[in-house]
């Protein structure tokens, strides 16, 4: 890198194949993005043309390169003279075709650090991206996920752990009058849902249906279909409101007493657990990749063994029965969510780009 240090031309690249706009990804390279550019760095963005990600960053970046991502070797090519042009000094990818782009580029040329994100708790399976010499570092959102890059041999002075950040600010929250949460006195459950298997949304269905006891239970994230009401029992059914997509999630949690997420794999510090710590809200989740570090067991939640629904059902009925139990759970999650900043998390990523290895904990 050109001097070895960044602060010299304060120019970064972000570079993404994923087209979703509200995925956790995405969410945390726009919340990089808007972060450095409060400390005055140039953004610039390399991405499908029509990817959400680049509606959100349109007006703030310095340049976009556009790319297909369906031949590696041309597009890191193109990424190569694209970085020269612009002087950029970082490349920081996200996203398995992003991270193989920018290995390409980086043959092409070598005058910039290559960071590779790495948000899931699978171990890699494409050895060749992953063990290539030319990377600078990785960027882990949990210790779990960390663990699984050291199976594979990365040398452990390339590895950093920097947990997700977490912020009402921006383009993904927003408030609503009208959030179609019955008024009632009955206890509300909440999950905020995805079609993913891995993400284990029908274990939730499962949990609910052994529930005993009076309460509302709404789901965020997908719409109602036929394949999840099949899982429910008659009676849950009767229990469930369908919200579907929504942007004013805050608002809607703050009006729930309790949030559970199931899932049974690849999950590693979940957006969804953030936004429920910071409404307050107790959460019941599984003992999947990096979850267990967020939530801290008996102290802001429960942790279960994944698809041990029976045993969520029953610590779902342990904290809706017990008010002081919630109390104080809410009070823990709400003092814990300041840890997951934004400032926080720009910092160390900073001290990552100057070389510096951070192993964070929270």
């Amino acid at each position: 890198m050109r001097g070895g240090d960044i602060t010299n031309k304060n120019n970064i690249l972000f570079i993404t194949d994923s087209y979703k706009q509200l995925s956790g990804g995405l969410k945390q390279l726009y919340l990089n993005a808007i972060g450095l550019l409060e400390k005055k760095y140039q953004i610039y963005l390399a991405a499908k043309n029509d990817a959400g990600i680049v509606t959100l960053l349109q007006k703030h970046i310095s340049g976009f390169l556009p790319l297909d991502f369906s031949d590696y070797k041309s597009d890191g090519r193109q990424l190569a003279k694209f970085i020269k042009n612009n002087q950029i000094d970082i490349v920081h990818t996200f996203h398995n075709k992003g991270h193989k782009v920018g290995v390409w580029a980086k043959k092409y040329n070598s005058e910039f650090k290559l960071f590779v994100n790495r948000g899931v708790d699978f171990v890699p399976t494409n050895l060749f991206y992953y063990l290539n010499p030319k990377i600078d570092g990785y960027i882990c959102n949990s210790h779990s996920v960390a663990n699984k890059l050291k199976r594979i041999l990365i040398p452990a002075k390339k590895i950093n752990v920097l947990y997700n950040a977490f912020t009402i600010e921006g383009e993904f929250h927003e408030n609503s009058k009208n959030n179609n949460i019955i008024k009632s006195d009955k206890l509300k459950i909440c999950t905020i849902a995805s079609g993913a298997k891995w993400k284990g949304f029908d274990y939730t269905l499962k949990s609910i249906n052994e529930v005993n006891c009076d309460f509302d239970f709404y789901v965020l994230g997908v719409d109602k279909k036929n394949e999840y009401m099949q899982l429910q029992s008659s009676d849950a059914a009767k229990k469930t409101h369908w919200l579907g997509r929504r942007k004013d999630i805050i608002p809607i949690l703050s009006k729930m007493d309790l949030f559970i997420y199931t899932p049974v794999s690849g999950d590693s510090c979940p957006n969804v657990i953030l936004e429920a710590m910071f409404a307050g809200l107790p959460v019941i989740s599984t003992n999947v990749g990096g979850i267990p570090e967020l939530v801290k067991h008996e102290k802001g939640g429960m942790i279960v063994k994944k698809k041990d629904y029976k045993c969520a059902a029953r610590n779902i009925e342990l904290i809706l029965k017990d008010d002081q139990k919630r109390k104080n759970m809410r009070d823990f999650n709400k003092g814990q969510i300041g840890k997951y900043s934004l400032e926080r998390k720009i910092s160390g990523l900073l001290k990552i780009y100057k070389g510096e290895n951070i192993k964070e904990t929270i």
